[in-house]
């Protein structure tokens, strides 16, 4: 196969899993009697509005505390010289594993015990549990992108002006494209959030889309009221689209040490060490919880659900690094059109679970493909469709290390794409496929938006359940599937740092 016509391929396999069933958003409220008038209910009713304000106002007071919390956090561990580096970044990054309403399960687990459960709720308890879900975000992209700075640049600032000065004048400058991307994605998933708004009362806008859809089984209007948050994500990516063709997701690096000495060494570690412990904190109080009830009812009760969500989160996380490892080529090479490659998965990922799913059913509710939507296949295509990035992310990172001169050989030997990226690229980059597949895995596993309204009947994964409980279900009974969707992730997430840092052993 002409490896110059794998963009067209790739772009066209995004538009089929994901483009095309967000197209149908905009026309479906059209079909079968619908108006224009279902649309401008959606853009102008008060109630509308009111909740869309509401979500705007949450998600720009998450982002904004996303940012002022990850850049400064990813550029300690990242850069300077304080110990445990490695442990820190990955207790910082355990909350992006688990989903956003159990964390706030977790934490109102551990504030009720203190009888400080009260403040949770409303505006700032919602505000709260998506910085701390979400923060992990913009500190990973800040750690990427801080690496990727050369040496270069801040020798020559440091010979006029102290680090304080170099980091503000030189390298926050330089990062300002990863910031950004950050911000907006945290802006971007705390828009589609249902979970902890309901679970917190606080009403949001895409509450409304779900009520439309599942509690008066209105697609079509369902389907006008996804459209304002798809135009929201689409002002948001399209200016960030123009920087990722120079900006690529891997950027490689030799950057300088911070060196930390005196007093505000101990300072800082103090405060990592302090804010680590209250990242732990609501896991090991939830997983007391869990233990004082009765372990053995909870798992009877999620047992069904656990293992669909495992067989379901590893087909999802399979097909993910399969096409993953292509598109990662593609970005990695530089292949014409790769910036937008970038962009669509990154809007694919940005976007609120609730309009990717509207738009599947829009697209597969049909008599034609009701053996596809009424399977556990519509799932998967969910799955590919939002977390296809993390494929990519963790393809370009191998690909981008490994010399072109490999396939240029290669080709002058007479083989073909096919061969290259099996024979020689994928071998080469097994560690970082196999934690791509981790990854892949612990988020389809705790997706929620997407399963809830694509899941076919009997088909309720260990997310869906926990949602059930949490409105129906006994205290403990919630705290006790909660800690068992905590312990999977994190179980699956140390699985995939022991297995990659086993294979990168065995390879040096």
């Amino acid at each position: 196969m002409d490896r110059r016509i794998l963009p067209a391929i790739i772009l066209l396999i995004l538009f089929f899993i994901g483009l095309l069933p967000l197209s149908t958003l905009l026309f479906s409220p059209l079909l079968k009697g619908g108006s224009w008038g279902i649309y401008m209910e959606a853009f102008t009713t008060r109630n509308s509005l009111n909740l869309l304000g509401r979500s705007i106002v949450l998600s720009t007071s998450v982002s904004l505390l996303a940012g002022a919390v990850g850049t400064p956090l990813g550029l300690l561990l990242s850069r300077t010289d304080l110990p445990a580096r490695r442990l820190f970044a990955a207790i910082f990054t355990i909350p992006l594993l688990i989903p956003p309403y159990a964390n706030a399960i977790a934490w109102f687990d551990i504030l009720h015990k203190a009888g400080l459960s009260g403040i949770l709720f409303g505006f700032p308890g919602v505000v709260f549990v998506l910085t701390f879900s979400f923060y992990p975000i913009v500190m990973l992209l800040s750690m990427a992108h801080s690496r990727a700075i050369e040496s270069h640049l801040e020798e020559a600032a440091l010979l006029h002006a102290p680090w304080f000065t170099v980091i503000g004048k030189i390298t926050l400058p330089l990062m300002k494209f990863s910031i950004l991307l950050g911000m907006a994605l945290v802006f971007l998933l705390s828009m589609g959030e249902i979970g902890v708004p309901t679970f917190l009362r606080y009403p949001v806008y895409p509450v409304e889309i779900l009520s439309h859809f599942s509690a008066f089984y209105d697609f079509h209007r369902a389907a006008a009221s996804s459209i304002p948050l798809l135009l929201i994500a689409l002002l948001l990516m399209i200016p960030l689209a123009g920087g990722m063709d120079s900006t690529p997701i891997t950027m490689k690096g030799t950057s300088l040490r911070i060196p930390i000495e005196g007093k505000w060494r101990s300072i800082l570690l103090t405060i990592i060490a302090t804010g680590a412990f209250l990242v732990l904190l609501p896991y090991a109080a939830l997983l007391h919880s869990m233990g004082t009830g009765n372990p053995g009812e909870v798992l009877q009760i999620a047992g069904d659900s656990l293992l669909r969500s495992i067989a379901l989160a590893g087909t999802g996380a399979t097909i993910i690094t399969a096409l993953g490892s292509i598109m990662g080529y593609v970005i990695a090479r530089r292949f014409p059109m790769s910036g937008w490659i970038q962009a669509i998965v990154l809007l694919l990922f940005a976007l609120p679970g609730a309009v990717m799913g509207v738009g599947i059913i829009g697209l597969w509710n049909r008599p034609i493909t009701e053996w596809f939507y009424a399977s556990p296949l519509i799932i998967l295509m969910g799955y590919v469709a939002r977390y296809i990035v993390l494929g990519v992310v963790a393809s370009t990172a191998g690909i981008a290390m490994i010399p072109s001169s490999l396939e240029e050989a290669a080709t002058l030997h007479g083989a073909g794409t096919a061969r290259i990226l099996t024979g020689i690229l994928m071998p080469l980059t097994g560690r970082f496929l196999i934690a791509g597949w981790f990854l892949s895995f612990v988020f389809c596993f705790r997706d929620f938006d997407t399963t809830f309204l694509l899941q076919p009947a009997g088909w309720d994964t260990l997310p869906v359940l926990l949602f059930t409980y949490m409105a129906n279900g006994e205290p403990r009974t919630v705290a006790g599937i909660a800690g068992i969707m905590a312990l999977s992730s994190l179980t699956v997430a140390a699985a995939g740092l022991i297995t990659t840092g086993f294979l990168r052993q065995w390879r040096t």
